[in-house]
């Protein structure tokens, strides 16, 4: 039997005795793990970059039009950054 619909699987998990919330929780962390990479990476770009904290770059006043762009990428790579290190903490971890 090729077990095709999520029902199918939960009934095989059932039968074997396993809990179908194991490998989900697991699927999900390592799906959060590479967006937390993801957003890290961009992040520690901008700091090599400016060589400085988005906090301190934030300070920065100028009229710099590719600066200002560059800024709102950054904040959002660091919001998304703290947004999954948060789901992973509710995942247990």
């Amino acid at each position: 039997m090729k077990y095709n619909t999520l029902k199918e699987i939960l009934s095989l998990y059932e039968e074997i005795g396993l809990s179908p919330i194991e490998p989900l929780r697991l699927y999900a962390e390592k799906y959060i793990k590479k967006k937390i990479l993801r957003y890290e990476n961009e992040v520690k770009f901008y700091e090599r970059k400016y060589k400085a904290t988005l906090e301190e770059m934030k300070n920065y006043h100028g009229e710099d039009f590719d600066f200002e762009d560059e800024l709102m990428d950054w904040e959002f790579a660091w919001e998304n950054f703290r947004y999954w290190q948060n789901k992973l903490k509710q995942l247990g971890h």
